[in-house]
């Protein structure tokens, strides 16, 4: 939807009555008082322009099964101006489209309660916009994170790692492992294409159960390196524990991984970055321009795994 039809107060109300309507889903609203007292500058410091309170969404689902609880995050970025490091009119093109991981989020959720999963879930979907004025995040500014840590803001346009690792943060506290869907880095999709999305994973088990999770759901991904090489492209600042952005652009999508690996708290952790899959940008004549769901149907297998 159109960014003005569909904010994070929409969104909020959206989820109430998906709550209200299934009954085996609970459901907590963090807004900015609350987010404000929890700690969440990553939330925070993106939305703080934005004329729209931000939101964490917080879901439960207990399933019958005595497996492990798999929290689903998902970025939810109802609008991506870039901020002060402004998008150019080709690239804003589409960013209503930047919370596609939130909506896969929820609709999981929704899944979840409507077949009865084994698995117990819980989710955490942050909302926000990432908009300019003269409340914005400024290039340099240090913002500290859910977790305590602090961050400089090297380029105000790689928001939504700031937001996924307060919520990844909030989320490890209750779950065993961490599944996170983002449309997050350009980098990805000039690797791999519009087709293909890229994952990462800091356990090979749970690689594994993507994998096949992926090929039963007809979702072509491909996995791509973290590791020491790429997390010390976070470790220049003199002013941060982290920065969030590298001043070149080489290996973004594997340096953006590294970061939100810095807040998972240990947890076994995989992470898509489906940026180019996630929306269809011109027909094809056999789908319309568009959101397209993309890996919903892989990670609903990966939950009876």
């Amino acid at each position: 939807l159109p960014a003005n039809y569909l904010t994070a107060d929409d969104l909020c109300l959206y989820a109430r009555k998906l709550a209200a309507k299934k009954p085996a889903l609970s459901l907590e609203i963090f807004r900015e008082q609350e987010l404000r007292r929890m700690g969440c500058g990553g939330i925070l410091g993106v939305n703080q322009a934005s004329g729209i309170e931000a939101a964490l969404l917080h879901l439960r689902y207990q399933g019958a099964g005595r497996g492990p609880v798999t929290a689903l995050v998902g970025k939810g970025v109802m609008f991506d101006s870039g901020g002060i490091h402004l998008k150019s009119m080709g690239g804003m093109e589409g960013m209503k489209y930047d919370m596609c991981g939130a909506a896969d989020v929820l609709c999981l959720m929704e899944y979840a309660a409507d077949t009865g999963c084994a698995g117990s879930l819980t989710a955490a979907v942050p909302l926000v916009e990432n908009a300019v004025n003269e409340k914005s995040l400024r290039m340099g500014d240090v913002i500290t994170m859910l977790s305590g840590r602090t961050v400089e803001v090297y380029n105000t346009d790689a928001e939504g790692r700031l937001i996924l690792a307060d919520a990844l943060v909030f989320a490890a506290r209750e779950a065993d492992r961490l599944v996170d869907m983002a449309t997050l880095t350009y980098s990805c999709q000039e690797a791999l294409g519009d087709e293909t999305t890229g994952y990462f994973c800091n356990e090979e088990e749970l690689a594994e159960q993507v994998e096949r999770a992926c090929e039963a759901g007809g979702e072509p991904v491909w996995r791509l390196p973290l590791g020491e090489r790429y997390r010390r492209q976070l470790l220049w600042s003199k002013t941060a524990d982290l920065a969030n952005y590298m001043p070149d652009k080489r290996a973004g999508a594997s340096v953006a991984g590294c970061f939100l690996q810095e807040f998972v708290n240990g947890r076994p952790w995989v992470h898509f970055d489906m940026v180019g899959p996630a929306v269809l940008r011109k027909d094809n004549g056999r789908l319309e321009k568009g959101a397209t769901g993309r890996m919903f149907a892989a990670v609903a297998r990966l939950l009876e795994v």
